[in-house]
């Protein structure tokens, strides 16, 4: 049976509320592909991948059926459409002009797996268009609401009779804008589909069908990005029915199988205009007294939060730094790491080099002339050749991402990966290092003061999660300066035993393996700053002390300085940097 627990809901329910399209560039290729779509002879070519593609990897992965069914259901009626009878442009110009004059639509949609008539799960949402609100009954069981005015998000636990409030973070996208965004889009992506006429309650329809396969590798060979009922999705058949007519959706289904072809389970939707929906969430079966658990950040949060995407946002988009991480040891800093970063608007390459131990360098010796571009920016921060070699190198062009990694002494490159999304990993950009938050999804953040806080003149935000399943509990704590750009002075990571913030002081009685338990304490902070050419602030100096402390046994301390040079901005690049073409030739 497909695992439709509360946790997988929950988690592609909340994902889903958290796709935000991409903004840039829109006006600029939207005319453009719009004339290559209304062209007698456009065709979506088959070796690309189509908008369903990209949304499905976009913004979340291991998506159960129920939270795939909902994104057909809310966004079918964009679909592209092939063949010289229909223009695809214009028929969404018509979906989207349609959807906006709707006041309510109400999805019904059933996952089936093979050898059951009946449905596994069926789940009902109303969406009210006007006020901007979702609401959603999973499984017949888990109610929510997302109502992007208020910007809440709020979830019935039946087991414990709480509502949960979260704060919802997506912007409200209206039919028309992710039209535009899926246009635009078509330039890059595409597949087979087959077209054809059919009935639908009756009604003439458009009937649209086509595969698509995933291309992901993972560490132990190839896999996907999505699982269900345990198993990972090698293709989705979609098939999708529009009212010829009304110009709306009718039904979707999508097939998802696995590597030998087998289908592991089918969601299939049917949707329709409605008048009027629930008046509130009580309507839908929350009971009035409902125990209400908040946490929603305070507003004072809120506005830190949106100060610190801010700066974030103007930061510089064209710039080549180098990066390294250093152990300190009886006052003498040894290299553990240097980053190499290329970044060009959207396209980054990372070059990683690490320690060598032994004699000669196996690896970056046969592929010197390759790497010669990162290696004069590392040489003069990591002089000591002997003791450096290269370790991956990562390559985003603003739609792809190759990786290339050491396996026995040789490069080895991981199969690409289509991330229309963005570059997956966030951990060496300049960025990354500059802005910071906190990340648990548990409790809110709170704002907090000490005298560290006070002294240092910053605005301080915490956030604790007591012990759960046997797992110690953690606090966060992050400082950020005002007086420059709301750069992330201070980040306390703590994982401790004996925590002041926990609550069940006798938690620790329950674990059976204490052995597995790690104590982790560890400070960032920045005791150097840089500014840019136009005045916006980074840390130049940061340094990193701390501690891990096995339950009973070793502890270890740490003590790191991470250096940050940045060494040109708005560069001219070396040839073929960002090329993929242009990467290492790589071992076998």
């Amino acid at each position: 049976m497909v695992d439709m627990n509360e946790k997988d809901i929950i988690g592609a329910f909340q994902r889903i509320a958290e796709y935000k399209p991409g903004e840039d560039s829109v006006g600029r290729d939207l005319q453009k592909v719009r004339d290559m779509l209304t062209s007698q002879h456009a065709r979506i070519a088959p070796e690309r991948e189509s908008i369903w593609r990209i949304i499905m990897k976009s913004k979340w992965t291991k998506m159960t059926s129920a939270a795939a069914v909902i994104i057909i259901a809310i966004s079918m009626s964009f679909s592209l459409f092939t063949g010289p009878e229909l223009k695809a442009a214009e028929l969404l110009a018509e979906v989207a002009k349609n959807m906006e004059k709707l006041a309510w639509v109400k999805t019904i949609s059933k996952s089936y797996v093979p050898d059951k008539e009946e449905p596994v799960s069926t789940d009902i949402h109303w969406t009210d268009v006007r006020n901007k609100r979702v609401y959603a009954i999973y499984s017949e069981k888990y109610i929510h609401l997302m109502d992007y005015n208020l910007r809440e998000w709020s979830v019935y636990r039946p087991e414990t009779n709480d509502m949960v409030v979260k704060p919802l973070s997506s912007e409200w996208t209206s039919p028309s804008d992710k039209i535009e965004m899926f246009i635009k889009q078509l330039e890059e992506v595409g597949v087979e589909v087959t077209q054809s006429e059919g009935q639908y309650n009756g009604k003439k329809t458009i009937v649209i069908q086509y595969d698509e396969t995933n291309n992901y590798l993972g560490d132990n060979g190839p896999a996907t990005n999505m699982m269900m009922g345990g198993k990972y999705v090698r293709t989705m058949r979609f098939k999708i029915i529009i009212y010829d007519k009304e110009r709306l959706m009718g039904a979707g289904e999508i097939s998802y199988l696995d590597d030998e072809g087998n289908v592991i389970t089918t969601s299939k939707s049917e949707s329709q205009a409605i008048e009027t929906g629930p008046g509130d969430i009580y309507e839908l079966g929350v009971p009035r007294d409902v125990k209400i658990i908040n946490k929603v950040p305070s507003r004072k949060v809120k506005e830190i939060h949106q100060k610190i995407s801010e700066h974030k946002s103007r930061f510089l988009n064209e710039y080549i730094a180098v990066i390294t991480e250093a152990r300190i040891k009886d006052g003498k800093e040894s290299i553990s790491e240097g980053f190499v970063i290329f970044c060009q608007d959207k396209k980054l390459r990372v070059d990683v080099y690490k320690p060598l131990y032994g004699n000669e360098d196996k690896v970056t010796g046969l592929y010197e002339n390759q790497l010669d571009a990162s290696l004069g920016q590392l040489k003069p921060f990591w002089p000591d050749e002997k003791k450096r070699g290269i370790r991956s190198v990562r390559l985003y062009d603003g739609l792809w991402q190759y990786i290339l990694e050491v396996k026995d002494d040789k490069l080895t490159a991981r199969e690409k990966q289509r991330r229309p999304d963005g570059d997956s990993y966030g951990d060496d950009d300049l960025d990354d290092f500059t802005w910071r938050t906190l990340w648990w999804l548990n409790d809110p953040e709170h704002m907090y003061e000490d005298d560290y806080s006070r002294q240092n003149g910053l605005i301080a935000m915490e956030l604790t999660t007591q012990s759960l399943h046997g797992r110690l509990p953690k606090r966060q704590v992050l400082y950020v300066d005002p007086e420059k750009d709301y750069v992330c002075h201070r980040y306390v990571n703590e994982k401790l035993i004996d925590a002041p913030w926990q609550e069940d002081k006798g938690w620790l009685d329950a674990v059976e393996n204490k052995d597995r338990l790690t104590e982790e304490v560890n400070y960032r902070e920045v005791i150097e700053y840089g500014q840019t050419l136009g005045g916006q602030w980074y840390p130049k100096v940061i340094t990193e002390k701390g501690y891990r402390h096995d339950y009973g046994a070793n502890k270890y301390d740490v003590n790191r300085i991470i250096r940050i040079h940045l060494i040109s901005e708005h560069p001219s690049f070396p040839e073929g940097i960002f090329d993929p073409g242009r990467l290492p030739e790589v071992g076998e």
